[in-house]
């Protein structure tokens, strides 16, 4: 009987071998980069979350006194009466405004955030309502002339609310493609 000498590798299998190894790594440079890229968005979505919990706040406050002014409108006091109670509703309105001007102001300065003009949106809402709001301090008119101005300062102060809302919406919808 002869012994016969093991067969070598074939190159097909060692290419075969070849093959999976750079398969291999291929894949794992996907996967890293994709890795990445989920660890970089969930990093943008939660500093977006954290800067926009203040926002959120002084939205609310800013709700509130839109509420307080409706009540306002549909309310039998004196004209007297009616405008001391606007301009206590104006103060807290425009405490809320401060408060949300810092909260956006955060939102510029982030670089995890698109865009840096997030306080610049509102500066012409804002100055709309307060021409408004001004106008129910006028000493002519009367009662019904002063809810009416309360009225258009309602709608005003909406489109400030309205402007930053839909602005933060869009950024949560960036995140979420």
């Amino acid at each position: 009987m002869v012994d016969t000498p093991p067969p070598s590798p074939s190159i097909l299998h060692d290419l075969s071998a070849w093959a999976a190894i750079v398969i291999n790594f291929l894949f794992n440079i996907f996967n890293y980069r994709r890795t990445n890229a989920v660890r970089n968005a969930t990093l943008e979505l939660e500093e977006f979350k954290r800067l926009r919990t203040a926002a959120d706040a002084a939205l609310s406050k800013m709700r509130e006194g839109k509420s307080e002014l409706r009540s306002l409108e549909g309310s039998g006091s004196t004209v007297k009466k009616l405008r001391e109670d606007v301009a206590q509703c104006n103060r807290s309105v425009s405490a809320a405004y401060s408060s949300l001007c810092d909260a956006l102001s955060d939102m510029d300065r982030s670089s995890m955030i698109n865009g840096s003009d997030w306080s610049d949106c509102i500066n012409t809402p804002w100055d709309d309502f307060c021409s408004a709001i001004d106008a129910t301090y006028a000493s002519q008119k009367d009662l019904a002339e002063t809810k009416k101005a309360i009225n258009r300062a309602v709608d005003k102060l909406d489109g400030v609310i309205k402007c930053v809302q839909q602005r933060m919406d869009g950024e949560l919808r960036r995140h979420r493609a």
